[in-house]
């Protein structure tokens, strides 16, 4: 063939290269790391699921309970006559965890909960915010008598 005819790029070569493009950006992506509104989401959902679990607990025995927040986690707590004690492990966030309680951020106190789960099915409203550096990434809100929902 002539230089005229060799010009352009043949169909599999052009699939070739989109192919080694798309294991190299997805390599990448792995060697990044996991989105962090992603994960934000995963964990605010599985919050939900998980709050919505002990406040029908709460119900069903009849007896309070708490979460204790803690920057990088939570836990189940339960009232009992020497104080508050664990109810369950520290369930551990990939993020950080911001509480808003009544309207003004609340501190965790030594052993008590800042959010109480009642047996008659109400609890302390709360905001509650999955951050990394600063960046709200995903936040669970609740008025005290509704399921916590996640907001969009």
């Amino acid at each position: 063939m002539t230089a005229r005819g060799m010009q352009g790029f043949t169909l599999l070569e052009l699939l070739v290269v989109l192919a080694v493009l798309g294991v190299v950006m997805g390599m990448a992506g792995l060697v990044i790391g996991p989105d962090p509104q992603r994960v934000a989401r995963q964990e605010a959902s599985a919050f939900v699921q998980w709050i919505q679990h002990a406040r029908q607990q709460a119900v069903l025995d009849g007896q309070a309970l708490g979460v204790r927040f803690e920057r990088r986690g939570y836990r189940l707590v339960r009232r009992t006559a020497q104080g508050w004690e664990a109810a369950g492990a520290l369930r551990e966030v990939a993020l950080e965890l911001h509480l808003d309680v009544e309207g003004s951020p609340r501190l965790a106190p030594a052993d008590a909960p800042q959010v109480v789960l009642a047996s008659h099915d109400e609890h302390t409203p709360f905001v509650l915010s999955f951050e990394r550096q600063g960046m709200r990434f995903a936040t669970v809100t609740s008025d005290g008598f509704d399921d916590p929902r996640l907001e969009r």
